[in-house]
């Protein structure tokens, strides 16, 4: 009885070791960090530690200035951000590049907010124009649900959403970008472009 004690208690102080080295390690590897919002963080943007971004259900997005986030000015209050994005650097042969900041930002309600100078400041865009299946017999519309954001290059976005809405925009850091539905296009077929059928998706991510 004593002995099968004694190995309890050094089984317990092993687990209680593992435990204790295991929670040290974990907080080696994140740290806290004060968000300055209490509101619920929809969307994190980190290119580097003075490259960093979020935004929330509420409407905010902030910037990290080195020591904080900063909220952004020009938004309107009450967006429901579900998704952001920013321009990634340019690379430059034997140079540093330059750090990208046009930054888009997409909601529930279908709206397109941007950024021009690395998120300090926005402004909504008109929404952009899709059309309401993949079929010949199509009709223009606005999108009503958008989901995420996401660039391919230094020019190219592309904004995805419901009923199988992918736009793109091959001018994205231009001065006034132009976007087109990249998916539902005109087909003899009835098919979507991208997704190779005919039945709509809900996309949220690429």
């Amino acid at each position: 009885m004593i002995r099968r004690l004694t190995l309890l208690c050094a089984l317990g102080a092993l687990l209680a070791s593992a435990a204790t080295a295991a929670t040290a390690q974990a907080a080696s590897i994140w740290t806290p960090v004060s968000s300055g919002t209490s509101s619920t963080i929809t969307s994190i943007v980190y290119q580097s530690p003075t490259r960093f971004w979020y935004a929330t259900s509420s409407g905010t997005i902030a910037s990290w200035n080195g020591s904080s986030f900063t909220p952004a000015t020009g938004i309107t209050p009450g967006e429901n951000f579900v998704d952001m994005a920013f321009q990634p650097t340019s690379t430059v042969s034997g140079g540093p590049g330059t750090a990208g900041l046009t930054g888009y930002a997409v909601t529930s309600n279908g709206h397109l907010w941007r950024s021009t100078d690395g998120g300090e400041n926005w402004a909504q865009r008109s929404a952009p124009p899709t059309r309401d299946t993949c079929s010949g017999t199509s009709v223009a519309q606005f999108e009503s649900e958008l989901n995420a954001v996401q660039w391919a290059n230094t020019t190219t976005v592309f904004l995805m959403g419901n009923g199988s809405t992918i736009l793109r925009s091959t001018n994205a850091n231009a001065a006034s970008p132009l976007f087109a539905e990249a998916n539902k296009v005109v087909s003899p077929s009835n098919n979507c472009a991208i997704q190779n059928e005919g039945f709509p998706e809900d996309f949220t991510d690429a």
